[in-house]
């Protein structure tokens, strides 16, 4: 887990430098008088409070050849139930650009009309490049649907969803949800905000569901709760960096893993060059789905390649 950015977040209340260097997404409306910092304190208080009580869970997303295909998303999560495992978790994602922070819970709050879970997510986003962290202060309601519809996952890639969201909180509703002339409601913003957290959700099911293609790890640490938290009267990040870690899982996908079996027989190895295949979706004739471990194909006579691919079925 990246401990820097989670400390900076669980001691960021007691910061007016962090909170006043906060950047706000599109969709937040920064027209409006900016709340008072006391009242910025108290939420951010709030909100570190919840993360040190949470289950922790650290995904590594930083090696961008072990990602799922569009594809091979719609084919592990069509089946999947979409939950949490604690009743109120953390999860930091990170890839070469991005850690994402997400708090998330499941109050036991269901829907009127359809009786779906809710769950309640809120996120910060940290990014490498500027070092800044983005937060609209809200907190948003998410639904996910039936096995029959497409993948949350690829909400945005395919233009179908099979998630709701809706706003649950936020301070003098600040978010911006104005339709356009047409009437249509045009945010990007905030549709690629909630989009991204949907998608760290779903990771989360994915890695803990299919352990064939994860690597996980429980990493020793302090408790997940408050106990010991003090207020900190150095905020440098060589200090910050050197807090305890609290005990969490961290996952990864690996599809790659380490190859099993030797050149495999057959009309088409003897006529393909040497090479190696990742990790792969089948299908079963019960209609189960399973990953194939990776392997090697080909004869080293016809040649060797070394670039990887994938299958999908």
């Amino acid at each position: 887990m990246n401990n820097l950015i989670l400390q900076k977040i669980i001691h960021g209340y007691q910061n007016d430098e962090w909170i006043q260097q906060m950047g706000s997404p599109q969709h937040y409306d920064c027209m409006k008088p900016d709340l008072p910092m006391k009242n910025k304190r108290e939420y951010f208080y709030r909100m570190s409070r919840r993360i040190q009580q949470a289950m922790k869970f650290y995904i590594d997303a930083r090696d961008i050849k072990n990602d799922l295909s569009p594809t091979e998303m719609e084919n592990v999560v069509e089946d999947l139930k979409i939950y949490l495992p604690y009743q109120s978790c953390f999860i930091q994602h990170e890839t070469d650009k991005y850690v994402t922070n997400i708090l998330i819970a499941d109050l036991g709050d269901k829907t009127e009309d359809t009786d779906q879970d809710v769950l309640t997510a809120s996120m910060i986003l940290y990014g490498k490049d500027e070092r800044t962290f983005a937060h609209d202060m809200s907190s948003y309601g998410y639904t996910y649907h039936d096995e029959n519809q497409m993948s949350p996952y690829l909400e945005r890639l395919v233009n179908k969803s099979e998630y709701t969201y809706w706003i649950k909180a936020c301070p003098e509703d600040r978010i911006i949800t104005n339709p356009d002339s047409d009437g249509k409601y045009t945010n990007h913003s905030l549709e690629n905000w909630t989009a991204h957290i949907s998608q760290c959700i779903v990771q989360l099911n994915v890695l803990l569901n299919y352990p064939e293609i994860t690597i996980d790890k429980d990493v020793l640490g302090r408790p997940n709760n408050t106990v010991g938290h003090t207020e900190l009267k150095n905020h440098k990040d060589s200090a910050l960096r050197n807090r305890p870690k609290y005990q969490h899982k961290t996952l990864k996908l690996d599809m790659y893993g380490t190859p099993s079996g030797g050149e495999v027989s057959g009309q088409r190895s003897k006529g393909t060059a040497f090479h190696s295949v990742r990790k792969h979706i089948r299908r079963l004739a019960s209609g189960k789905k399973t990953f194939v471990k990776a392997h090697f194909r080909g004869s080293k006579e016809v040649g060797v390649l070394t670039k990887d691919y994938e299958v999908v079925n």
